[in-house]
């Protein structure tokens, strides 16, 4: 793939389409147009973005239930605040939404007293 950035003109977004559509055909990969299926048209959908109040991490989490299935995307962070690391993706039961979308924030700063 000849670029990441998003396409600015017409042409480019045509190159780009095409690109996409033959690396991921219709019928490619059932697991892979699944998940995206999911991402695209959730039944449920939770988005944390952020940061944390002592340090430059940031706080990116996406997560989207359809049915049963469960997706968690989430970003880890980089070595500066302007650019993130991985993204990493979590498939599981739409039982364990929240469990997976509080794992992906960062530690508490202090913890309060009852």
């Amino acid at each position: 793939m000849a670029s990441a950035l998003p396409a600015t003109t017409h042409d480019e977004y045509t190159q780009l389409t095409a690109q996409f559509s033959n690396r991921y055909s219709r019928r490619g990969d059932p697991d892979l147009t699944g998940a995206l299926r999911v991402l695209a048209k959730p039944d449920i959908r939770i988005v944390c973005k952020g940061r944390s109040h002592n340090s430059h991490k940031r706080i990116r989490s996406f997560g989207a239930a359809v049915a049963d299935l469960c997706l968690i995307v989430f970003q880890k962070s980089g070595a500066t605040p302007d650019f993130g690391g991985d993204i990493k993706l979590v498939v599981t039961r739409r039982q364990n939404l929240g469990k997976h979308i509080a794992a992906t924030m960062p530690p508490p700063t202090r913890v309060l007293s009852r």
